[in-house]
């Protein structure tokens, strides 16, 4: 999954349980865990010194209790026009997913990813407004059904066109179908508190069905037949749809 749209959503999900007091006692820890994992060595929120990811993460979210934040929300914007929002995935800061805070200050944040020194430093950028937009889309069924019928069309193409080279997708798209119908499912991004069973179980198949990116990635297929190519691009882009929407939809399922 893009490593962009993990941190985003981890960072609105647990930030969503602190401003509320219920992240459960070993969600503390798993909230620090997951903010230094080695791939981003500093993280920084407007103009606040960076930090390691852990420190900042946590004194981010310090402060937005002290603001009575009521809630965080993502939406992505598509920032390229001449490729689909499915191959852009593939590229830092093509895609970025930016976080909503309803609070006394209300914001928006925008992330920049940086490479250097062998790893990335993030930094959200942050815009004040007057008025947020709203939540948008929370049906966690119908993402969940959505992504069920765009997974099995997947798995349905590269089974009947992906032999011999890229049938492999089929067993890889099989253990994320298995994950909607997986009870006591918990996906590490989300904490347990304001987010359901049916929630944790659409990010968990959704993050399982990330295929895109670059070289070796479901984006890497071709095919020389210009029919079976038609149905590839226009599958990829719904399937893109579904998973990347399943992702937007579970995180934003917060509800106490």
């Amino acid at each position: 999954m893009s490593g962009e749209l993990n941190l985003s959503i981890a960072l609105a999900a647990f930030a969503n349980a602190y401003c509320h007091d219920c992240l459960l006692p070993d969600e503390a820890g798993l909230s620090a865990d997951f903010f230094t994992r080695r791939y981003v060595s500093s993280l920084q929120f407007g103009g606040v010194k960076p930090l390691p990811p852990a420190d900042a993460a946590l004194g981010w979210m310090g402060a937005l209790r002290r603001m009575n934040t009521r809630r965080l929300w993502l939406s992505q914007w598509h920032t390229v026009d001449f490729v689909s929002p499915a191959i852009a995935a593939a590229f830092a800061n093509a895609n970025p997913t930016v976080i909503f805070v309803d609070c006394e200050r209300p914001h928006v944040m925008r992330p920049e990813w940086t490479f250097g020194d062998e790893s990335w430093r993030v930094n959200y950028h942050i815009f004040a407004v007057d008025e947020l937009p709203p939540v948008g889309d929370v049906d966690v069924d119908r993402a969940a059904g959505e992504l069920r019928r765009q997974l099995a069309a997947a798995r349905a193409f590269v089974t009947t066109h992906g032999k011999p080279h890229y049938d492999f997708w089929d067993e890889h798209l099989a253990r994320a179908s298995a994950i909607l119908d997986e009870n006591g499912h918990c996906c590490e991004l989300l904490p347990r508190c304001g987010y359901s069973a049916a929630a944790h179980r659409l990010l968990g198949a959704a993050r399982a069905a990330w295929v895109f990116g670059g070289m070796g990635s479901w984006n890497d297929m071709g095919f020389s037949d210009k029919a079976i190519k038609q149905q590839y691009v226009a599958l990829t882009d719904t399937f893109y749809d579904a998973v990347n929407g399943g992702c937007l939809v579970a995180a934003n399922a917060f509800t106490l």
